[in-house]
């Protein structure tokens, strides 16, 4: 749909369920878009393909304590180690990552040189339930929206492999 058909549904599911608005927001909306966008064929038939028939749920992770959704002062960050990538650090306020069986969560990869200056390089990652180094805390308490939950994700020495880039989304930040 358009944005305008988008934020007509928007605004009328707010009116009935603003939790159930949230996380048709959060996951049909950002979610499923975002990743068509940037992800490969193999990715799509890996997460996508489960997500649309609801097998899965995914969720994605971007906002950060102390930074809120300002990628540029983002902190949780990913080293390349060969063909793996190393993740650590926290994000929070994360849509029903709790019941998530994959997240896509957003991290600082370097820096590159632009014409404005210094800017970090933000890449998005696949991390799976169960991933060690991965843990999914509670969130913190909703007090309109009772049907929508929210997480704290910690990243210590998370090793990913290659295949789980979804790719460097937003270069420049």
């Amino acid at each position: 749909m358009d944005a305008v058909a988008a934020v007509i549904v928007h605004h009328e599911l707010s009116k009935v369920d603003p939790g159930f608005c949230l996380a048709y927001l959060a996951h049909a909306m950002l979610f499923v878009n975002n990743f068509y966008h940037c992800s490969n064929e193999e990715q799509r038939g890996r997460y996508l393909d489960k997500v649309l028939s609801g097998e899965w749920i995914g969720g994605m992770g971007m906002t950060e304590p102390g930074a809120g959704s300002d990628l540029r002062g983002m902190k949780a960050s990913a080293k390349q180690d060969g063909d793996d990538w190393i993740l650590n650090g926290t994000k929070h306020f994360i849509s029903h990552a709790d019941l998530a069986d994959f997240t896509i969560v957003f991290m600082a990869t370097g820096e590159e040189q632009t014409a404005r200056g210094t800017k970090k390089k933000i890449t998005a990652f696949f991390v799976d339930k169960g991933t060690k180094g991965y843990n999914v805390r509670d969130g913190y308490r909703n007090v309109s929206h009772r049907g929508y939950t929210n997480s704290v994700l910690e990243f210590d020495d998370c090793r990913i492999n290659k295949r789980q880039i979804l790719g460097e989304v937003h270069k420049g930040f």
